[in-house]
Formats: structure tokens, C-alpha cells, sequence
């Protein structure tokens, strides 16, 4: 998918040409993706890519028409490697592992691809500008959880401990869907409790309570920002 985009700019382009565009556009992208991950509060403005990657503005849009380019080409990279390492981990869980085992360690993922890589700012700034340029903005949360539903409904059904929720896929897939509102939509949206302790506290409480088989107490806890 990453491709496609660089595929639509080369294709204007002669023969000859390609081989000093496609360098052109590694260094482009390579600089703006060095600003998005930064920790630091950085802009991801046309200058500030132009500076990090040692090319004019005008060459900046000679190769990419739309700035937006580079936002989705950042997102479906950053996408691919999210729901990668996500199946991963659901792959990951042992049969014999309790409910709670597992979804401690899908919020923790959660969390942690959002606020321990690159500036959460950033990541609600590239977020929007999808959301502003895409042809169908309501497929953008569901997209990646119809991709690991199969692998969600596999581990619950390979549960050996009965503590998971049996579902049908429907049920599933709007139970993944109440998950992702509650942790990574909050964070998305921002405010003061996106990303807190607290935050993360109930996240996991709701997951438990979502797909535990048995009631979960909602466990009222001190639990500081």
C-alpha cells in the first residue's frame, strides 16, 4: 500500500528520471517521518520538512502534488506495522492464559504504540489529516479491526480457562469496536485523561468487563494522572 502513492507521482516522470525521484522522495519521507516521531513539539509544516530534508519547498511539491500524500503514506505504514505487531501478540497468547493475561497486555500495546513513540500531538495531527482527505473517513476505525477479527474470534474460541465471553463474529466486532472507542479513540480525540494512568485503569476494567465471561467488579481504586 505504501507504494501506491509513490507509484502515482513516478508515473508523470521519464525513464530517466525515476532513479533521482526515488531518491528524492526517500529523502522527503524519511524527514518527515524523523518529525513526526520526534518527542519533541515540532511542526509538520512544508518549511520545517524542506530544512529536515535538505530539499526546496518547490521540490518538495514537484514530487508530491499534495502534502497530504505524505500524511497517508506516513499512516499506512504506520498502520501496517500496528496491526502487525497486534496480530502478533494475539498469536502470542497461550489457551491456558487467562482473560486478564491477555488484555493487560493488548492495553499496554495499545498505550504504548501511541504515547511511548513520537509526539501524540503529532500522531492526532496526521490522524486528522486522513480523516479530512480520505473518500470514506467512516471506514478509518473499522479498517484494522475487520483485518484481526479472525485472529480475535480464534483466541477466544481456543480458550481452555472459561473465563473468555463465547461471541459470534457480529458480536465480536462491536465488542473490538467499544475496546478501541475507550482506549485508542480517547487518545486519538486527546483531553486531559487521554494517555493517564487512569485512563489506561479503566481501559482494561471495560475490556475485562466487555469480553470477561464472569462479572468484573469495577475495582475503585486511588489511581493518580
Amino acid at each position: 500500500m505504501e507504494k501506491f502513492i509513490r507509484s502515482l507521482e513516478l508515473q508523470t516522470l521519464k525513464v530517466t528520471e525515476q532513479e533521482r525521484a526515488n531518491v528524492a522522495i526517500d529523502k522527503i519521507e524519511m524527514a518527515f517521518e524523523q518529525l513526526a516521531s520526534s518527542p519533541h513539539q515540532e511542526d509538520l509544516s512544508i518549511r520545517n520538512i524542506a530544512t529536515k530534508s535538505g530539499y526546496s519547498v518547490g521540490s518538495i511539491y514537484r514530487y508530491f502534488k499534495k502534502i497530504d500524500y505524505l500524511f497517508i503514506n506516513l499512516f499506512l505504514k504506520r498502520a501496517a506495522v500496528f496491526k502487525q505487531k497486534a496480530i502478533e501478540l494475539i498469536k502470542s497468547h497461550q489457551p491456558n492464559q487467562e482473560i486478564e493475561v491477555f488484555l493487560r497486555r493488548y492495553i499496554d500495546f495499545v498505550f504504548s504504540s501511541f504515547f511511548e513513540q513520537g509526539s501524540p500531538r503529532i500522531k492526532r495531527q496526521v490522524i486528522r489529516y486522513i480523516l479530512r482527505n480520505a473518500n470514506h473517513p467512516e471506514r478509518f476505525t473499522t479498517m484494522m479491526l475487520e483485518d484481526m477479527l479472525i485472529y480475535f474470534k480464534t483466541l477466544i474460541d481456543d480458550d481452555l480457562t472459561g473465563t473468555f465471553k463465547k461471541m459470534s463474529e457480529t458480536e465480536l466486532f462491536f465488542c473490538l469496536k467499544a475496546l478501541q472507542g475507550v482506549s485508542a479513540t480517547i487518545i486519538i480525540e486527546g483531553g486531559a485523561l487521554s494517555g493517564s494512568k487512569v485512563h489506561k485503569h479503566y481501559s482494561l476494567i471495560i475490556a475485562m468487563r466487555i469480553f470477561s465471561k464472569e462479572p468484573y467488579p469495577a475495582q475503585e481504586q486511588n489511581v493518580s494522572l
